[in-house]
């Protein structure tokens, strides 16, 4: 096999990675090095055959989406594997982003890695079988992005607890477009919990910025923990101009 890049920002695994891919690993600990890398890389008539790319990383500039971005523009053949710690916040729409939108091959848990899941992909054997599954659901994601104006309107939606006058206020949008929001975003949210049964769907600190409007809770407060609970997500630096590029609403139904 060729060389093997790993996009993470704690030396933790350094010595794992080294004992299995030896002289082959490439590892970067943030995404502007991963540009400057790979291109010294197809100078030198060389690409990575495996990529393990994690998503929160230590620069705040930069998430795995930046990494994934190069990637899949400069190494389309590279197979991405999608290294995090499944569990935490964010991590599961990542991942199914990161299938979606970029074709990544696969998931490693970081808990779940060790010289065996790593030969596996020495010798070409997918790490962890068990993800393909729920990755074969991906487009579900797309759903969170019904619409071009979605994103801002989660974030507002976040940020106002689902009030509807504070939404149009602040966002400059009507009303018929935010009740729209609210009943789609709800509907996506019920399917990914379907199709992925897997996913955090529970806040873990939502804040109490303002009241919920009385009457409203059965959108609101589903919507709003949805937000919190993967706001690493939502909030990643990259994601306006990913959207832009993928147009996942006009996915929707493929």
């Amino acid at each position: 096999m060729g060389r093997v890049l790993l996009l993470e920002d704690h030396h933790a695994f350094t010595y794992l990675f080294e004992r299995v891919f030896e002289d082959r690993l490439d590892h970067c600990f943030n995404a502007g090095e991963v540009a400057a890398r790979g291109g010294a890389l197809e100078r030198a008539g060389q690409r990575w055959d495996y990529a393990f790319i994690d998503f929160e990383l230590s620069d705040p500039r930069f998430t795995g989406f930046a990494a994934l971005e190069y990637l899949l523009e400069e190494s389309p053949d590279t197979k991405i594997v999608v290294f995090t710690a499944i569990g935490e916040r964010g991590r599961t729409l990542f991942a199914l982003a990161a299938r979606e939108w970029f074709k990544a091959w696969t998931v490693l848990d970081k808990q779940a890695a060790s010289d065996a899941t790593l030969r596996k992909v020495a010798v070409g054997e997918d790490p962890a079988p068990q993800w393909q599954h729920w990755l074969a659901k991906s487009s579900v994601v797309n759903g969170l992005f019904e619409k071009q104006s979605w994103l801002q309107l989660w974030q507002l939606w976040a940020t106002y607890r689902g009030s509807q006058t504070a939404i149009c206020k602040a966002g400059k949008v009507g009303p018929n477009p935010v009740r729209e929001f609210g009943k789609g975003a709800l509907k996506a949210i019920e399917l990914l919990k379907h199709d992925v049964p897997s996913i955090d769907v529970k806040v873990r600190n939502a804040g109490a910025m303002m009241p919920y409007q009385r009457g409203n809770e059965a959108t609101q407060v589903p919507l709003v923990e949805f937000y919190h609970t993967h706001s690493n997500f939502f909030n990643a630096p990259e994601l306006p101009e990913i959207l832009e590029r993928v147009k996942p609403w006009n996915r929707i139904g493929r």
